[in-house]
């Protein structure tokens, strides 16, 4: 029987949203909850190999396991939510990129010679992403977010900016932040590691796939929490 949880075979996105708990079981099963989010569940399941049943399990044990300090940002003021987004997501932007780079550097020293084949492309994937990444936190918290704190604290003036179009910028360079981390999932062939990979080629792998996880929960927060919250209430103006 498909349990409670997805009984009307919710948008995954939006049950991403009501259901904050689910979050870590919809990352280990591949589902798309950020960019890809605006499927049904079912055919969501379909893409990533399980059954609707299978997933509708595993959501419900992780809903039942969540702690109560899992936040409903859907009810948070929009200054508590990009602030968390600042604090949480983009200062780990800060300091796990170039931390991930001089691991790069190390691993190709390494094992450049045997592995250089999938090593190079997928650190050349990851140099892009991290540029982008960093120009994209950067137009956030200087152009994007202060506007949305303004607006949410009053100042009607900006009641006629048109707030959209930097929100369409963003969620566009999700949709290409996205891609990359699908694109280094497949190089790597899912992270698979080398018989011969040393302790650093471990945490290398390791750390970009906790990267590509943040991401996806970052993603999701402005996605499909903060981008359509600050919308409504420059529609409401």
């Amino acid at each position: 029987m498909v349990k409670e949880i997805v009984k009307d075979d919710p948008i995954v996105a939006e049950l991403a949203v009501s259901h904050p708990g689910v979050v870590p079981a919809l990352e280990r099963l591949g589902i798309d909850y950020c960019c890809g989010g605006k499927r049904k569940l079912s055919e969501a399941a379909a893409a990533s190999g399980h059954s609707l049943e299978e997933v509708a399990c595993a959501l419900e044990e992780a809903e039942a396991e969540s702690v109560d300090e899992d936040r409903d940002w859907g009810h948070a003021s929009l200054a508590e939510l990009s602030d968390h987004i600042v604090a949480t997501h983009h200062r780990y932007l800060k300091a796990e990129l170039p931390r991930l780079s001089d691991l790069f550097d190390k691993v190709i020293v390494a094992h450049g010679e045997h592995h250089g084949d999938v090593l190079v492309p997928l650190r050349n994937t990851f140099e892009g992403l991290r540029e982008e990444l960093e120009a994209h936190l950067m137009k956030e918290e200087q152009i994007l977010f202060p506007l949305i704190r303004r607006r949410e604290a009053g100042e009607a003036q900006l009641a006629m900016f048109p707030v959209g179009e930097p929100i369409a910028v963003m969620e566009h360079e999700h949709d290409s932040a996205g891609q990359a981390l699908a694109s280094m999932r497949g190089i790597s062939d899912d992270y698979a590691l080398p018989s011969d990979a040393c302790p650093t080629f471990h945490n290398l792998y390791h750390s970009l796939q906790q990267l590509e996880s943040d991401t996806h929960l970052h993603i999701h927060l402005e996605n499909n929490v903060l981008f359509p919250r600050a919308l409504e209430m420059w529609n409401a103006a």
